[in-house]
């Protein structure tokens, strides 16, 4: 859960909570995980659509619902879902490197380990892995247009096609 005396984990910090808390120089180096806002989105909603169905009313709202709601609370209040739904150019900042997702976590990892000057991890389990769900999504245009339009500058600064 999301410590009481902050709005969301340490994991979901953006480079400026991290600069509020730690001195300058505190750290070597600085890295952030960005993802294609289609397919960032696509697993949110098939994550949270899995967890919903454990509970005793099993039913959870379309996708274009459930992005339309979830992107109307994330512009009131942007920590919404720990900050799951912010864009990801909240969470940049200078001297941060970015490592693509599609690059796939081997290649993260390794540059990660490179960093750190360790050795790379010789196997990476699957956690929160979403690819397979039998959790039909389907996109209609009014939802690209919504995801284009919230996720503008992610397209533009991380090379994404919209």
């Amino acid at each position: 859960g999301i410590p009481t005396a902050l709005r969301c984990v340490p994991q979901h910090f953006r480079m400026a909570d991290f600069n509020a808390l730690f001195a300058k120089g505190f750290f070597d180096s600085a890295v952030m995980t960005v993802r294609n806002p289609y397919d960032r989105l696509a697993s949110e909603y098939r994550m949270r659509a899995l967890l919903s169905g454990k509970g005793f009313w099993k039913a959870w709202p379309s996708f274009s619902l459930w992005l339309e709601g979830n992107l109307e609370a994330a512009t009131k209040n942007p920590f919404h879902l720990d900050n799951h739904m912010r864009p990801q150019w909240e969470f940049h900042g200078s001297g941060v490197e970015v490592l693509r997702f599609e690059d796939g976590l081997p290649a993260m990892t390794a540059r990660i380990a490179a960093l750190l000057n360790v050795s790379p991890p010789t196997n990476l389990p699957k956690v929160h892995d979403t690819s397979e769900t039998p959790i039909e999504i389907i996109w209609d245009l009014s939802d690209r247009l919504r995801v284009q339009e919230f996720y503008r500058k992610d397209f533009e600064l991380f090379g994404y096609e919209t």
